[in-house]
């Protein structure tokens, strides 16, 4: 993930997409991550037909302001919260009735720490395969080279 840029988060809970939106850089527990944060309206009628005069006269659409922490790198999501409230709405109209249900969506505190746990022993592994065994890799064949070279030399004063 690039400092700065947003990207698209497909809600699973609410069908929706959420534009997420840059907002700054942060420290958690010694780990870089990037802080997205959107508000968007998902409208959850379908889902929620089984509640009285839903779909016949009432449908149901949410405000959620979504916050996530990203470690850019991995990309893998570090800390996740939602703040929702949903309201009825008359089906005819569209015109909003009033509050139905207001709800919060968040990692606990360990949650967040073992995802950091897990992200630092991935970004390890990436530095490991990424850079260090290439940087081996490329020690060794100058050395073999620098041999290789030596040993003609060699090979050419004994003649």
């Amino acid at each position: 993930m690039k400092k700065g840029e947003g990207y698209i988060y497909w809600h699973v809970n609410y069908n929706s997409p959420a534009e997420m939106k840059f907002q700054n850089e942060e420290e958690l527990y010694g780990l870089k991550v990037y802080r997205y944060e959107t508000d968007f309206n998902a409208d959850q009628t379908e889902n929620l037909y089984h509640l009285p005069l839903v779909t016949e006269e009432r449908g149901v659409e949410l405000d959620v302001n979504l916050q996530m922490l990203i470690e850019p790198i991995t990309g893998r999501m570090i800390n996740y919260e939602d703040k929702t409230t949903a309201y009825y709405y008359d089906i005819k109209t569209g015109e909003r009735i009033h509050p139905w249900n207001k709800f919060n969506n968040k990692y606990y505190e360990e949650s967040v720490k073992e995802q950091v746990s897990i992200v630092k022993n991935e970004k390890l592994k990436i530095n490991l395969v990424g850079k260090i065994i290439p940087g081996i890799l490329g020690l060794f064949i100058i050395v073999l080279v620098i041999l290789l070279f030596f040993v003609r030399i060699d090979k050419r004063d004994s003649k």
